[in-house]
Parts: C-alpha cells; structure tokens; sequence
C-alpha cells in the first residue's frame, strides 16, 4: 500500500521530475504543432529533455 506518512510536500517533489518531464513533452508536441516544418520526434525529445533538466534544477534548488 502507498505510505500515508509522507508528507504533501515530500509526495510532491518525488512526482516533480515525472511531471515537468511530461510537461515537456507536451510543450514540444505543443512547439512541433505551431512550427511550420519543425520535427515531432526532435521538438517532442528537446522538450521532454528540457522539463528533465528543469526538474533537476528546481530539486536540485530545493535541496
């Protein structure tokens, strides 16, 4: 079963890098649909790797 002892905030920064990775992803699909001829496989790749970064800088910041 899922540990309720764990704080809001605890559960919080453990979705964070999950989360900002989907975001994303979805900003890239979001760049590959208003870029006329832009790539999907590398606006959707950039994208999920800056949301990655972007978790790892915020956690990092956090910490």
């Amino acid at each position: 079963m899922a540990d309720r002892t764990a704080s809001w905030s605890d559960r919080v920064i453990a979705a964070l890098p999950y989360v900002l990775t989907v975001a994303g992803g979805v900003a890239g699909i979001a760049w590959t649909n208003l870029t006329f001829n832009a790539s999907p496989v590398l606006g959707i790749a950039a994208g999920a790797l800056v949301g990655r970064l972007l978790a790892g800088l915020v956690l990092r910041l956090l910490d």
